[in-house]
This record gives structure tokens, C-alpha cells and sequence, in this order.
């Protein structure tokens, strides 16, 4: 009996030297492999206030605090019906600041050869970087977070911009991206077209066809004391004057917000 009770022993502390030894291998969330002999495994995060561990047998996750920055530390050990294994190697890593998420703003039309408009952030934060992408590729233009919203200035450039903060280790994309575009003054419509000769004491309708960037049409009679113009659109009544006689032209030209 005592030589069967000793082999018993024995076989629970050679397991248990095992566990120990493996415990080692399970310091971090990656670990997949369970340890051999283990039926448990306890986990220490230092300092405890770093954030939650979420721990399922050898893998445990961690949520880091949203307040929270600095150095932490990881360490697990395998358990069983013998006892607890030894304490693994530290997993050390480092919690930054990740920056917080503010919205990208401005942006629009404006007229060719103007200054170009204004792309601006809702806030940001001291201690980040902020820098404006067009396309995906780098503007050059980099902003320090102030606590409060930033500007990028104005842009020129036509396309879609986003922003990315940044600090020397973790970087978020802003929401949002704003549009820049270009927009043109209109260009000369089509010659009106209508009775070349008329009787005085009549109104006579003119017409043309319109173009995509004027927004409204201004219709013009020279000189004024042939009579009197009535534009809607692209048609214009004129009704002439009686008392005039001679040569007389109608015009017409497209407006919108980049017309001189």
C-alpha cells in the first residue's frame, strides 16, 4: 500500500511539474494551445484598473479602459486538482492615446480662379496630429489639435478629401469626407432665334436654346427705345415701339453664382 500510495504521489507531482513548466507558453492571448495536465488557468493584469479581461481558459482579452494610458503587464499560470502552476513570463505592453473621432466639415463649389473654400474639423485634441487627404493621398497639410475645431484653410484642389489623426503610435480616420469642386461661369448661349423683320406696333417671340451651367437667362433689346422685352427663360416676347423705326438687336446670356 505505501509503495502504491508513494507511485500516486509521485505521478501528481511529476503532473503538476508539468503544468508548471507549460504555463509558461500561455502568456497572452494568442496562445492557443491549451497545457497539458492543466484544468484552469488564472490570469493577473497589473495594473488592474488598465482595463477588463474577458479570459476563456488559455486565451483572455483584454478592453483596455477608455481613460487609461501607460504600461501593463500580463501574466497567466495553469491549475489543477495538484495545485497552481508557476506564474509565466511577463507580457508587457503599452496603452496610447488613441485619438477620438470628430467630423470633417466645409468643402463645396467655388467659382474658377477664385480662392477656393474652407475645409474644417468639428474638434480635436491637444497632443494630436491631423492631416488632410486627397484621394487618398497626402495634402501636405498637417494641423495640431487645439482641444477645440481646427481648419485646414482653403483648398483649390477638386475631389474628395478625408482627414487622419494621428500621434506616434495610433492613427483614426475622421468621419465624414467633403467634396471640392470647381464651378464655371456659363458659357455664350445660342443666337436667339425668331422674325428678323417686323411691323411696328407688334410683339414678336424669340427663342434659344439654354446651356448647363447658367441657372437663369437675362435677355437684353438695343437700344432700349425699340420697344420692350419680356424674357421667361430661354423665350422672350418684344413688343415694339411705334415711334421707332430701324435696326434694332436682341441678346441673351446665361447667369449663375460665378457670372461677372
Amino acid at each position: 500500500r505505501e509503495a502504491r500510495k508513494r507511485q500516486i504521489t509521485l505521478e501528481r507531482e511529476k503532473k503538476l511539474r508539468e503544468a508548471r513548466r507549460a504555463a509558461a507558453l500561455a502568456a497572452w492571448s494568442q496562445a492557443k494551445n491549451e497545457i497539458e495536465w492543466a484544468e484552469d488557468y488564472e490570469w493577473e493584469l497589473s495594473p488592474a484598473d488598465a482595463g477588463i479581461l474577458s479570459i476563456n481558459d488559455n486565451e483572455a482579452n483584454l478592453e483596455v479602459d477608455s481613460d487609461w494610458t501607460g504600461d501593463f503587464t500580463l501574466t497567466v499560470r495553469a491549475t489543477n486538482m495538484c495545485g497552481d502552476g508557476e506564474w509565466s513570463d511577463n507580457f508587457e505592453g503599452t496603452v496610447f492615446l488613441s485619438p477620438d473621432e470628430f467630423a470633417l466639415e466645409g468643402g463645396g463649389s467655388y467659382c474658377l480662379n477664385g480662392e477656393g473654400v474652407e475645409i474644417t474639423q468639428d474638434g480635436s485634441q491637444s497632443g494630436i496630429s491631423y492631416e488632410l487627404f486627397l484621394g487618398g493621398e497626402s495634402t501636405g497639410i498637417v494641423v495640431e489639435g487645439t482641444g477645440s475645431a481646427i481648419s485646414f484653410g482653403l483648398v483649390t484642389d477638386e475631389g474628395y478629401y478625408t482627414a487622419i489623426a494621428s500621434n506616434d503610435n495610433c492613427e483614426y480616420t475622421m468621419q465624414n469626407q467633403v467634396e471640392v469642386t470647381i464651378a464655371y461661369p456659363p458659357l455664350e448661349p445660342a443666337t436667339p432665334t425668331g422674325p428678323e423683320i417686323v411691323c411696328a406696333e407688334t410683339s414678336t417671340t424669340y427663342e434659344s436654346t439654354g446651356i448647363e451651367e447658367a441657372d437663369s437667362y437675362v435677355w437684353g433689346l438695343s437700344p432700349e427705345e425699340a420697344g420692350t422685352i419680356t424674357g421667361d427663360g430661354l423665350e422672350a416676347s418684344v413688343a415694339w415701339n411705334p415711334e421707332l423705326s430701324g435696326t434694332a438687336m436682341g441678346s441673351l446670356y446665361g447667369i449663375n453664382d460665378c457670372s461677372d
